[in-house]
Parts: C-alpha cells; sequence; structure tokens
C-alpha cells in the first residue's frame, strides 16, 4: 500500500494546505479510500478538490470516512429510485410514474429510498419520459438531491440513469426533464 505523497496529491487536483492537515494515517487512508472508489469521488467530497468546505475546514479520518460513507448511502438510495423508475416505465408500456404513490408497488414504503422522496430530501421529476428529452437523456437531471452537501454538491440521476456530483453552478445549468 502507498502512501499519498504531496506531489501525488496536488496531481490529484489537492490543496498543499489539505494535505498538511492531514495526520499521516490519514493520508494512508485517504489512499485507500481512492483506491475503492476508483473515480476519486470519494476524495473529492472529502476536501481535496476546488471546492473547499463552507463550515470545518480540518477533519479526521473518521470523518472523511463517515461521509464517504453517508454519500454512498445517498447515492445507493437514489439508484433505488432511478431503477424503479425505469422499470415502471417499462412495466407501463412508456408511461413514467405521475406521483410518489406510483412507485410503491416497487419500492417498500419502510425504505430509505422511499422516505428520502416523501421527506423532500430526494427530488424526482415526475411524468419525464426517458425518451425525447430535449438535451438527450445523458444531459438530462431527472432525481437529484434537494440541498446540496457540506463541499456545495448534490448527487443528480440523469435520464439515462447515471449519477453524478454537481457543484450549484453546474445544477443550475443542466437541463432538468421535461414532463409530458
Amino acid at each position: 500500500m502507498k502512501l499519498l505523497h504531496q506531489e501525488n496529491l496536488q496531481t490529484l487536483g489537492c490543496p498543499t494546505e489539505v494535505v498538511e492537515n492531514l495526520p499521516m494515517r490519514a493520508r494512508h487512508m485517504g489512499y485507500v479510500i481512492v483506491l475503492a472508489c476508483s473515480t476519486g469521488f470519494i476524495l473529492a467530497q472529502a476536501g481535496c478538490s476546488e471546492t473547499q468546505p463552507k463550515q470545518k475546514t480540518q477533519y479526521t479520518v473518521e470523518d472523511i470516512i463517515k461521509y464517504a460513507k453517508d454519500r454512498r448511502q445517498v447515492t445507493d438510495d437514489m439508484m433505488k429510485i432511478a431503477r424503479m423508475y425505469f422499470q415502471y416505465e417499462i412495466d407501463h408500456m412508456g408511461r413514467p410514474p405521475g406521483k410518489l404513490n406510483d412507485l410503491e408497488e416497487y419500492l417498500a414504503t419502510d425504505s430509505r429510498a422511499y422516505q428520502g422522496i416523501k421527506e423532500g430530501r430526494f427530488i424526482v421529476i415526475w411524468n419525464a419520459s426517458t425518451k425525447n428529452q430535449p438535451a438527450g437523456q445523458a444531459e438530462t437531471v431527472r432525481i437529484y438531491e434537494a440541498k446540496e452537501d457540506a463541499y456545495g454538491v448534490r448527487i443528480v440521476f440523469t435520464a439515462d440513469g447515471v449519477n453524478h456530483t454537481m457543484d450549484t453552478a453546474e445544477f443550475n445549468a443542466a437541463p432538468k426533464a421535461k414532463t409530458r
């Protein structure tokens, strides 16, 4: 297992001051997190990107791991919603779900995903077909987190079912799904 050296972190886009504030074991753990998440998403979300946290500036390894687990859970919950949205469309011959109740037969009403929609943590653009989106499926946001996280980013799912992270500017500029 390699230790994250300062020059390696700078190659990944990490500011020097972030690296210097991490204890040696955090640098080692950070590399494990990067390996576990081949895209580097977790490290970028943990403060090693141009997007800096809005409040807390020093993080422990435990903070980074907790944050990574929380973000993974949000992504998993939203993935369930995206899959059920697709499944509903397939089962109803191309007609997308029009409201949360339409997904009750697909999502357990006590699941985190269902509750996330009901409580307003996840926003679903209802009645938006996978097909015929003006900006194309890969560019059109259909499911997203209602609020950005501490780093100013949110997880979104496009109409093709792929998850992305977007900062506020990217999210505001991204085309949203058109309803029928």
